[in-house]
C-alpha cells in the first residue's frame, strides 16, 4: 500500500446560494447572520446542503429560510439546486489522501479551466425557466444518463418538436448569459 502525503478536503457548497450571497454583498455567514436574525451555524447548514428549504413533516418553508431570502431579496427556492430543495446531504464533505503527482494534477490549469467553464455553464443554466433548465439537464445528461427528444417529451407531456424547440431557446439564453459575462462578442463563443 502505498503511503500518500497529502490529505485533501471537499466541502461542497450550494452555488446558487453562495452566488446569491455575493450579489446581495454578504462575505460571510457572520454577516448574513446580523442581518436576517438566523443564526450563523444554521445558515452554514443551508449553505452546505445539510438542511432542505422545505420542512420533511409540513413541506412548507422552514422560517429561517424565508428570512434569509428575504435579506438576500430572492425566491428560497432559487437558492438551492432543485435536487436538494426537499433532500439535503447526509453529507458534504470527503477526504482523500493523495501523493504530490495526483495533488498536482487536481491542481492543474486545465483542472481549474475545467472546473470555471463547468461552473460558467451551470451559472447559465440558472438563468433558464425551470422547464428549460430540465429540458437541458435530460438532453446532456447532467444528473443521469443523456435522454433523447422523444424521451423527454413523453416526461413533459410535449412532442419531440416542442422539446427540439424549447433546447435551442434555452441554448440561445445560456449563450447569451455567458457572452454577457465574459463581455465576448458572438462569434467568440460556442455556437448552438
Amino acid at each position: 500500500m502505498e503511503v500518500k502525503d497529502y490529505l485533501v478536503q471537499v466541502r461542497v457548497r450550494s452555488g446558487p446560494f453562495k452566488r446569491a450571497m455575493q450579489c446581495a454583498g454578504f462575505k460571510t455567514a457572520v454577516a448574513l447572520s446580523r442581518a436576517c436574525g438566523v443564526h450563523q451555524a444554521v445558515i452554514g447548514k443551508y449553505f452546505g446542503l445539510q438542511y432542505a428549504p422545505y420542512a420533511k413533516r409540513s413541506g412548507e418553508l422552514t422560517p429561517d429560510i424565508i428570512k434569509i431570502a428575504a435579506v438576500l431579496k430572492c425566491h428560497p427556492d432559487s437558492l438551492f439546486p432543485e435536487r436538494h430543495l426537499h433532500d439535503p446531504l447526509k453529507t458534504n464533505s470527503s477526504n482523500a489522501e493523495l501523493n504530490l503527482d495526483e495533488v498536482q494534477a487536481l491542481a492543474a490549469p486545465s483542472a481549474t479551466l475545467q472546473i470555471e467553464n463547468e461552473d460558467l455553464v451551470f451559472r447559465a443554466i440558472d438563468v433558464l425557466n425551470d422547464r428549460e433548465q430540465r429540458v437541458i439537464e435530460m438532453r446532456f445528461g447532467l444528473y443521469g444518463p443523456e435522454e433523447t427528444l422523444r424521451d423527454i417529451g413523453d416526461e413533459l407531456g410535449v412532442t419531440s418538436e416542442r422539446i427540439r424547440q424549447m433546447e435551442f431557446k434555452a441554448r440561445r439564453k445560456m449563450r447569451r448569459h455567458i457572452q454577457e459575462t465574459l463581455n465576448l462578442d458572438r462569434q467568440d463563443v460556442f455556437t448552438a
